[in-house]
């Protein structure tokens, strides 16, 4: 087994790399058998750390409020299983021995997203696994890397970006359950779905903005829907973010939220400049059942590179429109918030848990 393999994909990632989030589905996925033996009894909320001596460990997030999903490796396979943190319950769903590139959880469809590659392969192949363990559909050696862009209307339906040699890239429309490949005539690799099915992309409009396109996929139609933004998100409840500035030289890059068409609310957050034409976007995470939303605050603006006063994790609540410090951090790290809010994963490998409830940081990975 090899050691994990680190691609760098084209430039424009590389301060985009922030801009994680995880559109949390409805409260009906939540185990309703552990619910019903659990009625009546007192609340178990000790954290069992979890322990390994695989040579790389990472928390790939949650499964559901009380379970996180783990990825395992070794020098001679590679695993990903789901973990109870009150039980210490380990279940498997899913052993290769194949080298894995990356592996991603998409909580909001309940879907892995494996990329492997065979030693005397030249490209990599993408796996689609479901919650059970069962493959869903593989796509074999259509590039070097892939990106997936999950559909937040639909979950059957998503996008894949494959990365060919020499910087070039092509992308497909996938369909799970039907195991459909539609290319797209398109050579874009940062979309979003949108609720009636058609896509958006960004294209640089001068060295700081971009414009934002709509593509109907029937009809390969095109529309021009704005051309001052920065970044562009979709989320499951029909909600829509766009971050835009008015120049380079502001203090702030508002975020707009749309529902639908219509604005609902705005939210200022400190700029780190990068002295660029990249943006830097900080981690959020989204919460569609509270319309809550979370994320990494500088405390003023400043240079992206020297600057070293920590950040602020804030929780935006849209319905009363206020703002809430979480979590002082140090780092610049990745956070995922639990279903039921009141736990954070965080850390580059997503090893701590912070506990609202308790406000503590609890290790999540024994050793840790």
């Amino acid at each position: 087994m090899k050691q994990k393999i680190l691609f760098f994909c084209l430039p424009l990632l590389l301060f985009l790399w922030g801009c994680q989030f995880v559109s949390h589905p409805s409260p009906s996925i939540v185990n309703e058998e552990r619910a019903q033996k659990s009625k009546g009894a007192e609340k178990i909320d000790t954290i069992i750390p979890y322990s390994s001596k695989s040579a790389f460990l990472e928390v790939l997030g949650w499964f559901d409020s009380e379970t996180v999903v783990i990825f395992e490796e070794d020098e001679k396979s590679a695993k990903v299983l789901k973990y109870h943190i009150y039980s210490g319950e380990v279940v498997e769903i899913f052993h290769t021995d194949a080298s894995i590139l990356e592996v991603e959880w998409f909580y909001s469809s309940m879907i892995l997203a494996v990329q492997t590659m065979d030693d005397e392969a030249e490209q990599a192949d993408l796996l689609f696994i479901n919650q059970m363990g069962e493959r869903l559909m593989t796509l074999n050696q259509f590039g070097d890397q892939y990106s997936v862009i999950l559909n937040p209307f639909n979950k059957d339906v998503l996008v894949v970006v494959s990365y060919l040699p020499d910087w070039q890239l092509e992308s497909y429309v996938i369909n799970l359950p039907k195991s459909d490949i539609t290319p797209l005539h398109l050579t874009e690799h940062d979309y979003q779905w949108l609720s009636d099915g058609s896509l958006t992309y960004l294209t640089k409009e001068n060295e700081w903005f971009s414009s934002l396109h709509r593509y109907t996929i029937e009809n390969n139609q095109e529309q021009l829907l704005n051309e001052r933004l920065i970044q562009f998100f979709s989320f499951s409840d029909f909600v829509y973010l766009g971050i835009h500035a008015d120049s380079p030289q502001e203090q702030t890059m508002k975020y707009t939220f749309y529902q639908g068409e219509q604005e609902i609310s705005t939210l200022d957050v400190p700029i780190l400049t990068t002295h660029s034409e990249e943006w830097w976007i900080p981690f959020f995470d989204y919460n569609p059942e509270s319309k809550s939303f979370y994320y990494m605050k500088p405390k003023y603006s400043s240079d992206f590179y020297h600057y070293d006063d920590g950040f602020e994790l804030m929780k935006y609540e849209m319905n009363n429109q206020s703002t809430n410090k979480i979590l002082e951090l140090e780092d610049f790290v990745p956070f995922q918030v639990s279903p039921n809010e009141e736990y954070l994963l965080y850390g580059q490998q997503f090893h701590y848990l912070y506990s609202n409830e308790k406000n503590e940081v609890i290790s999540l990975v024994e050793g840790q």
